[in-house]
């Protein structure tokens, strides 16, 4: 269908134009839902890891202190004897003396048994791709938990929305019990007088009382299901379970719905789902090109300065600098590194055909909900004509019935058709407002932006 398509939606405001006690909801569950806010941690995390790895491109000081006291161990022997004595002795003989005495060898432990060393060292990497394609990968990882976390709150918006009509769907079937109710036990007290002044058998009482205890059961169930709709309803917006809900007078407009292939233009360029796959391909990217930098060497600068001795001293002869240009290289890894090349490729190759995958599922969900919102439309149209037909079919027996020309049968099968009426146009209509929510969802309708980040 070309063009736009116009739908009359009968109780709903759109997204964009929301106001209200509905938009409040759903701002508010933005703000309180705990599984929302477990996303936002998430998100938080990534961003301290990306942080983390950009710091990698900054110096790295440290403080290092050692005290060291050690005894025995390996040795060193020093053959000062054999080297000196026959020098001395020949002095000794040239002097006529004996100024210049014999000494012994030495051996020395190879640990003194005190010694100390501390230090102020900074290590600057200076050529080191990993770092930067580490870092890029941190980018990418953050832009896939931001589109996880839009992913989740515009998920969120549908379920609120949706737990919200249902939770109006179950006020107004039981507005519309009750409303039945009241018209049943009028006629079980008209039977009852009639039966009095013997106009009726007690049987049309006996059914008129049946009619009554069915439609009880009806009241209790509904009764059920708007507890657990109110409850489901208060556990998204993170309150108290039996809190109560207002009602929100304001969604009541009209909507015009976009054609089909603009929704699924809007669903292809809006949908997180895609924009994280696009991030997955761009990290799949960097680390085959981080891989294959491992080829490359790794330079950085090393720089000490400290002081050294047996105890602390702080004199120029006790302290001291080194600095240090290394180089690392590693030429040969048992092939790991081809391996993870070959992974990165298989990954990137894998997420293409997800990315197509996903598109098509995209435009399926759009197209269902599209032609289930508007089949949804056309039956509301069928039930409102039905409605009519049948209120006015029940004003008629229920004038006959009341003159004695229609008999208790024909009274309740038209009563009982004409509440059905009512019930399906009230499911119909929160049937219509669900699937909205469901095509606005999955073609990206609703303004994230709107909402609090």
């Amino acid at each position: 269908m070309k063009g736009s398509l116009i739908f009359f939606l009968f109780f709903y405001q759109a997204a964009w134009g929301q106001s209200g006690i509905l938009h409040q909801y759903v701002q508010a569950a933005l703000e309180n839902n705990l599984s929302l806010k477990q996303k936002y941690s998430a998100y938080e995390k990534s961003e301290y890891e990306k942080k983390e790895a950009r710091g990698q491109y900054y110096p790295n000081i440290r403080f290092h202190a050692r005290y060291t006291v050690a005894e025995g161990g390996r040795t060193i022997d020093f053959p000062a004897g054999d080297l000196l004595n026959p020098v001395y002795q020949t002095l000794n003989v040239l002097t006529e003396s004996e100024n210049f005495p014999q000494i012994n060898n030495q051996q020395f432990f190879f640990y003194r048994p005190n010694e100390q060393e501390t230090k102020l060292q900074l290590i600057q990497p200076i050529f080191d791709p990993r770092i930067y394609f580490n870092s890029r990968i941190q980018d990418a990882l953050n832009r896939v938990k931001k589109a996880d976390l839009d992913t989740y709150k515009r998920f969120l918006v549908s379920e609120i929305q949706t737990a919200y009509y249902n939770y109006l769907k179950t006020v107004e079937i039981l507005e519309l019990y009750d409303q039945t109710m009241t018209l049943l036990k009028e006629n079980l007290r008209v039977n009852e007088h009639l039966f009095e002044n013997d106009k009726v058998t007690i049987d049309v009482v006996y059914r008129s009382g049946s009619e009554l205890s069915n439609h009880e059961q009806r009241i209790a169930e509904a009764r059920k299901f708007h507890r657990t709709t109110s409850a489901y309803f208060n556990f998204l917006m993170n309150r108290d379970l039996d809190a109560v809900i207002l009602i929100d007078s304001a969604i009541q407009s009209d909507v015009s719905v976009p054609g089909l292939q603009e929704l699924i233009t809007r669903a292809l360029s809006g949908r997180e789902e895609l924009k994280a796959l696009e991030n997955f391909q761009e990290v799949t990217d960097y680390r085959e090109k981080m891989n294959k930098s491992n080829k490359l060497p790794k330079l950085l600068g090393a720089v000490d300065y400290g002081i050294q001795g047996v105890d602390y001293h702080l004199s120029p002869d006790d302290d001291f600098f080194l600095a240090s240009l290394v180089m690392q290289w590693d030429l040969f890894a048992g092939l790991q590194n081809n391996a993870r090349i070959q992974q990165a490729r298989l990954d990137r190759e894998m997420i293409s055909y997800q990315w197509d995958e996903v598109q098509q599922q995209i435009a399926l969900e759009v197209i269902e909900q599209y032609f289930d919102l508007q089949a949804t439309f056309e039956r509301i149209r069928a039930n409102r004509a039905e409605l009519l037909a049948l209120r006015k079919a029940f004003q008629i027996i229920q004038r006959k019935y009341s003159e004695g020309q229609a008999n208790l049968l024909e009274f309740i099968d038209a009563r009982t058709s004409m509440t059905q009426a009512e019930q399906n146009l009230i499911l119909t209509r929160y049937d219509y407002l669900i699937r909205y929510v469901a095509l606005e969802r999955v073609a990206c309708l609703y303004p994230l932006d709107s909402s609090n980040e």
